[in-house]
């Protein structure tokens, strides 16, 4: 990846950490003692490379409106310590509640069918991490990001 890649990723991950701040997000204390440079590591976007077959179609017609939710998600994928699935859980309880705000936050209130869609969206997500992604976040390694970089 050259530098102007990595530099984009960079930009992103501090726009999106500003608007996570913002917004007072659930989780994100993980940042705290993060590098940008780090955050951008980990964060590979909205939903895994692959995609379950119960989710994709909501990934697919989603806009970036998740993407603060799906910031915070990852960096604790990466940073966190706990890999119990007490944790996991208690990050997936915010990453819902999280996508919850961005929707209260992006989209306006006389757009009531869309706030209704991307809601449905949001448990949906939930959901499907709740049911396919605690063997990802128990295994010892972490995964590399897709869309992220290593140095």
């Amino acid at each position: 990846m050259n530098s102007m890649e990595k530099s984009a990723f960079v930009s992103r991950a501090r726009r999106l950490a500003g608007e996570c701040i913002r917004m007072k997000l659930e989780g994100v204390g993980v940042f705290s003692g993060l590098k940008v440079n780090e955050m951008a590591a980990a964060y590979d976007g909205i939903g895994p490379e692959w995609k379950w077959g119960v989710i994709s179609k909501v990934i697919d017609d989603m806009d970036p409106v998740f993407e603060p939710a799906a910031f915070v998600q990852d960096i604790q994928y990466h940073v966190l310590p706990d890999r119990s699935a007490k944790c996991f859980h208690q990050c997936n309880r915010e990453f819902y509640a999280n996508c919850l705000r961005c929707v209260k936050e992006y989209v306006p209130w006389w757009r009531p069918l869309r706030r209704l869609r991307l809601r449905r969206s949001a448990r949906k997500l939930f959901e499907a991490s709740e049911e396919h992604g605690l063997e990802s976040w128990s295994s010892r390694g972490r995964a590399t990001p897709v869309g992220g970089w290593r140095e």
